[in-house]
Formats: structure tokens, C-alpha cells, sequence
């Protein structure tokens, strides 16, 4: 049996595996839910605190209700998909520090594809004062602000470039 703190050095040898668990693991949450959200919370709806609730809708337009459905929109999303997935892999390869912001965008988006695919429409389950909203949605949207926000350096110890010139004047002196 491994100890605790072998544990954390076999997450820190492998942070590919440690993103793809947690991005599995929220599309599965997400999965989860939206079952709940299909049986139960169809015929009750679940007041939470201040203006949150959960209740099913079955979204068959776009995020924002921007309209978007059917075959033809179907499979440009299929295609959509798959392509910010074969892009990604090279992303990733270029900047592995956004690897999380890739997997969740991607864990998200496959999530209402599949959705959209076999219900019809994408399964939303929290409602707020001004929208309705699944946890793939949040996947996508925090996936999209870690991917556009800019990274700063993370080796703030590192040297500055190195001149092109080998050797630089002194000063001359004011006469």
C-alpha cells in the first residue's frame, strides 16, 4: 500500500492522468444529474437558497437561446466537436499548462452533444433569476476563460534573454 505522501508524488509524475480524472469525473457528476434532472426534478421542482432552483428543461436551441437545431445543425456540431478535439491534442502539446481548460471545455461539450443527440436538446437543471444552466455549461465556460486568460510566467526565477551583443560599452563619460 502506498503512503500519502507517494500518493501525491505518482499525481505530480502524471498530470495528464490527474486532468483527465477530473474532467471525467465532472462530465460523469454531470451525467448524473442530468438523470436525476429527467426523472425526478420533471415533475418536482427543488427550490435551493435565494433564486436557484432545480427543475428540467430541455433546451433545444443554443446557450442564450440563440436559435440552432435539427440534422443539418446536429452534425455541424458533431464536426465542431471533433475538431476542437484534434485541435486540442496539438494546443496541448504547444501549452500542457492548459490542459485542464482543454479537457473541461471538451468534457462539457461532449456532454450536451450527447445530449443534444439523443434527447433532442441539451438537459438543463439549475435555474436562476435569469437563465437555465447545467454543469456542462459551467465546464465550457470556465474551460473558455482559462484557455483565453493569459498565462504568466511561471519560472519567475529565470534569467533574462541573453544580448545579441557579446559585450556591452561602458557609459562614455560627460566632458
Amino acid at each position: 500500500m502506498q503512503k500519502p505522501a507517494a500518493k501525491k508524488l505518482a499525481i505530480r509524475r502524471h498530470p495528464v492522468r490527474a486532468a483527465l480524472f477530473r474532467a471525467v469525473l465532472l462530465l460523469i457528476i454531470d451525467r448524473a444529474l442530468k438523470i436525476i434532472s429527467l426523472i425526478y426534478w420533471s415533475q418536482n421542482h427543488v427550490q435551493l437558497s435565494g433564486s436557484f432552483s432545480l427543475t428540467y428543461n430541455l433546451n433545444r436551441r443554443l446557450s442564450f437561446s440563440l436559435p440552432g437545431n435539427g440534422p443539418l445543425f446536429n452534425w455541424l456540431l458533431i464536426f465542431l466537436v471533433i475538431g476542437l478535439t484534434i485541435y486540442s491534442r496539438q494546443a496541448i502539446k504547444k501549452q500542457p499548462s492548459r490542459l485542464d481548460g482543454w479537457l473541461w471545455l471538451l468534457a462539457g461539450a461532449y456532454s450536451n452533444l450527447y445530449d443534444r443527440l439523443v434527447y433532442g436538446g441539451v438537459i438543463d437543471y439549475l435555474t436562476s433569476w435569469w437563465t437555465v444552466f447545467n454543469l456542462a455549461d459551467v465546464l465550457i465556460g470556465i474551460g473558455l476563460i482559462s484557455l483565453l486568460w493569459p498565462k504568466t510566467n511561471q519560472n519567475s526565477s529565470a534569467s533574462p534573454p541573453a544580448s545579441n551583443h557579446s559585450q556591452q560599452r561602458p557609459p562614455e563619460p560627460l566632458a
